[in-house]
């Protein structure tokens, strides 16, 4: 039996093993009056699947070990007028998502896992100072931000630009600058 403490901070969100719909969808699972089956490879689990889909509706079969679930697949119609949207259905939550993460042993919609995203386990003066360190070195400069949009700029390019602002301080000022905006 291991033994040491039991960590006290709460689960990443990308720690977790995710099953993603657009996976099957890719390689063609989700057919109206189709059944296939198969195998999904993680690092350290591999699941047994059987799949069988109808009309609208389906089913996803998931064996791993000793456990087996059955996850219920159900469609949308797509805004665009393109066909369907699939979505798995969550039967802890009753939530639709094109994810589920696996959280002690089931797959569950996000909202039913506690979880945090990796920036905010650190403090905002520490997650300020890592912003600044990274527009240091140049890595903080995102190529998706759209600037203008009918002639404006756009709230959030304009966001990006005032941190711009804030993060174009030198670490020795950074005590200072505190005080000016109270961080």
């Amino acid at each position: 039996m291991a033994r040491g403490r039991k960590p006290t901070f709460p689960t990443e969100i990308h720690d977790l093993k995710c099953l993603n719909i657009r996976k099957f969808n890719e390689k063609g699972y989700l057919k109206q009056y189709h059944y296939t089956n198969g195998e999904i490879n993680f690092s350290s689990l591999n699941i047994d699947f059987a799949m069988k889909i109808g009309k609208k509706t389906g089913v996803l079969v998931l064996n791993f070990g000793d456990y087996k679930q059955i996850i219920q697949i159900v469609s949308k119609k797509s805004n665009l007028g393109a066909g369907l949207i699939w979505f798995f259905e969550c039967s802890e939550t009753g939530l639709n998502g094109r994810k589920l993460y696996l959280h002690k042993g089931k797959f569950v919609h996000r909202k039913g896992v506690p979880y945090n995203y990796a920036a905010q386990n650190y403090g905002k003066n520490w997650r300020f100072v890592r912003q600044l360190f990274r527009r240091e070195q140049g890595l903080d400069i995102p190529e998706y931000k759209r600037e203008y949009y009918n002639g404006k700029l756009t709230k959030n390019y304009s966001r990006f630009l005032k941190a711009l602002e804030k993060t174009s301080i030198t670490a020795n000022e950074f005590k200072e600058f505190r005080k000016i905006v109270k961080l």
